[in-house]
């Protein structure tokens, strides 16, 4: 009997990084935006950063903030897609990620000289959990003959990171400022799969399969800074400057994998030597040391044309070689917010940025490699201001057509859209 190759089995692996591409939250870096002003304005709040959420821009900022504030309450819903072309013989295959979680809560303090603030963030957050059958798919033996199928894959992956930070900033001048953010980082990523392949009983003999589970958990710990600096050198003017760094200092990696094949008398190449049914079972727990965080830097400016147009600028650029276990490249990456107020109480932000990927470029005679994507969007919030409180309604769309690898040496064409969608009350005090 012709010895069977199972490329579905390899065209969808068992290694972690094709859940984490399938995730794509290591392969651009702008998944989110923190605080409804600051998602209104596309991120473009370098420059401004006066409100809770600044400590996560540039915590100079926080000083021009005239009343202590509390986020009290910010709610969000993301929801992503992505195509695949062609990546199951001539089936697209498609992703849903979705998921609705608490995403900002902070608060600003006046303690004498300094404003101090306090935030919790959650961000990356997503949730993929599918399941698709293939039919009527074909494989190929060693000769070239092609043997019906099915296929079947069921994921649930969950993956999200969670920032509490400390700020604290300072006037250094009249018109110069100062501030510091410390963060403590911890991320979980959660990957269950099963997937099954059955060869057409009226084509082999006895109907053959294949099957993997795997389970696998990973859990890092991890300390970040952000040093920030703002210049207003007027009062229609001002310059943002921050830097941010990280040292992820904790990985664990818990995994369990199953494997089994049955023969039914023919040669598969995951058989035992002696043409019998092959089981794995394995458990590991691993514990890497070699996790980094790339540099970022932010540089803004934001001009205020008069009382109630405000149009600000940032420029973000990561700079390392490796994001988490991932290799990435540098990027540049940019955003443009607008803000008016159509009346003092009803201001409408507005904002467009780019998402570039953190990626390689697919390179065709690789494989195994992430996907490449480069993303560009819009955001939008209205708000509903009084002298004490406010509530806002945020969101943003960012969409992209690159190239992604989850087939072992073929290259699939890759869609990606997605929007999230936020409600923030903040209140003065």
């Amino acid at each position: 009997m012709k010895k069977i190759l199972f490329t579905f089995i390899v065209l969808f692996g068992i290694e972690y990084s094709f859940a984490a591409g399938l995730a794509t939250t290591d392969c651009n870096y702008i998944n989110d935006f923190v605080g409804g002003r600051a998602t209104g304005m596309a991120g473009a709040y370098t420059a401004m950063a006066d409100d809770p959420a600044g400590s996560y821009y540039n915590p100079a900022g926080l000083v021009f903030a005239l009343d202590n504030q509390i986020s009290l309450s910010v709610n969000s819903y993301k929801e992503k897609h992505l195509i695949f072309e062609k990546a199951v013989s001539n089936h697209d295959y498609k992703q849903r990620i979705s998921s609705f979680y608490p995403s900002f809560f902070g608060v600003i303090q006046t303690l004498g000289p300094f404003k101090a603030a306090f935030s919790i963030i959650n961000i990356n957050n997503e949730i993929l959990d599918q399941d698709e059958l293939f039919s009527g798919i074909y494989a190929l033996d060693d000769s070239g003959v092609a043997f019906p199928s099915s296929f079947s894959i069921n994921f649930n992956i969950t993956d999200n990171t969670l920032l509490a930070c400390l700020s604290l900033a300072s006037f250094v001048t009249d018109d110069f400022t100062v501030g510091l953010t410390l963060y403590g980082l911890r991320r979980r990523s959660e990957l269950i799969m099963n997937q099954m392949i059955i060869y057409d009983k009226g084509q082999v003999d006895n109907t053959p399969y294949e099957i993997i589970n795997l389970y696998q958990t990973d859990n890092y710990l991890g300390l970040l800074g952000r040093l920030g600096l703002q210049y207003m050198p007027i009062n229609l003017l001002s310059f943002g400057l921050s830097f941010g760094l990280g040292n992820i200092f904790s990985h664990k990696r818990e995994s369990q994998y199953f494997y089994k094949s049955e023969s039914s008398g023919n040669d598969f190449t995951e058989l035992n030597s002696n043409g019998t049914s092959k089981i794995i079972n394995q458990k590991n727990n691993i514990s890497y040391s070699d996790d980094k965080i790339p540099y970022n830097l932010r540089a803004g400016v934001a001009l205020f044309v008069n009382e109630d147009f405000i149009v600000s600028f940032d420029c973000i650029v990561d700079l390392g070689d490796q994001y988490y276990q991932n290799k990435v490249n540098d990027t540049i990456n940019f955003a443009l917010g607008f803000e008016y107020y159509f009346l003092k109480t009803l201001p409408v932000r507005l904002g467009f940025f780019t998402n570039l990927a953190n990626t390689p470029e697919i390179d065709k005679n690789k494989t195994n490699q992430d996907l490449h994507v480069d993303l560009y969007g819009l955001s939008l919030s209205f708000s509903w201001e009084t002298k004490n409180s406010a509530i806002s309604l945020s969101g943003f769309f960012q969409k992209g057509e690159g190239e992604a690898q989850i087939q072992g040496g073929n290259v699939q064409d890759t869609n990606i859209w997605m929007y999230s969608a936020s409600l923030t009350g903040s209140a003065k005090y």
